[in-house]
């Protein structure tokens, strides 16, 4: 019988947790998202939205260029690191040639990886970072979309309070 129970306990919480959502919009600070509730840390160019604030970029076309300080630091290499960066968001078709079976979202009848993380240790041990991948990040980033594994599990709570009585509200004690 305290197996079922157990069993029983084990379903309840999973049925009662909040879910985390893996995508984050990202947008301008609110009021309330300050320092030290992990918001507005250096580096950092904005916080995650709620999805039905639509924030996100409507310009067609981006134009970037490089300074002459990252020219003679990376050269011709580290320039055709960040264009091939560019190049996969370019090489992206429209999301209406996007498909998924329910499992799994295809691009050109081709499965998307959902694990894309890869650790090159020994590149890792002697401090070296992937300019492609490290530009990618970025540009992901100036483009709307947050940390997702930094964000999953942000202060909504503090967000609907905050909505309810403007930038006053004080969390209760």
């Amino acid at each position: 019988m305290t197996r079922y129970k157990k069993h029983i306990l084990l379903a309840l919480a999973l049925v009662a947790s909040p879910a985390a959502f893996g995508f984050s919009l990202l947008g301008p600070y609110k009021a309330w998202q300050v320092t030290g509730l992990g918001y507005n840390l250096p580096g950092d160019i904005g916080a995650p939205m709620d999805p039905t604030e639509a924030y996100r970029w409507n310009v067609p076309t981006v134009t970037y260029a490089f300074d002459q300080s990252f020219v003679d630091y990376f050269g011709p290499k580290g320039m055709a690191a960040v264009d091939a960066a560019f190049k996969i968001l370019n090489d992206l078709p429209p999301s209406s040639q996007i498909t998924n079976d329910g499992v799994n979202l295809y691009i050109r009848g081709e499965v998307v990886p959902t694990d894309t993380k890869r650790v090159n240790y020994e590149a890792q041990a002697v401090g070296l970072l992937d300019l492609k991948s490290t530009a990618l990040t970025m540009i992901v980033e100036q483009l709307g979309l947050a940390e997702p594994e930094r964000w999953a599990w942000a202060l909504w709570p503090r967000r609907r309070l905050h909505a309810r009585h403007g930038d006053a509200a004080r969390p209760a004690r």
